[in-house]
């Protein structure tokens, strides 16, 4: 698979960001009260244990809706 420099670079740039942020934050809760599991999944449990407990931190990088892989997998079919 081949990626344009700038694609790489910012690749690149995004690591490098995840890892300086490890273990770099406090948790929001050291330990999770029962009642806000109260009614979740074995799975959606685990999940906000994770991130309310968790001690990196976090970036949310919001992208334009049909920008991704499965976009680009429509578009290769479609040549098929």
């Amino acid at each position: 698979m081949l990626v344009s420099r700038s694609t790489w670079e910012m690749e690149k740039a995004i690591l490098r960001v995840v890892e300086e942020g490890k273990g770099t934050q406090q948790p929001l809760l050291e330990q999770v009260p029962e009642a806000v599991l109260n009614g979740l999944t074995d799975g959606q449990k685990k999940a906000t244990t994770l991130v309310l407990g968790a001690t990196d931190q976090f970036i949310r990088d919001s992208g334009l809706c049909r920008r991704g892989e499965d976009h680009a997998a429509e578009g290769r079919e479609n040549r098929a």
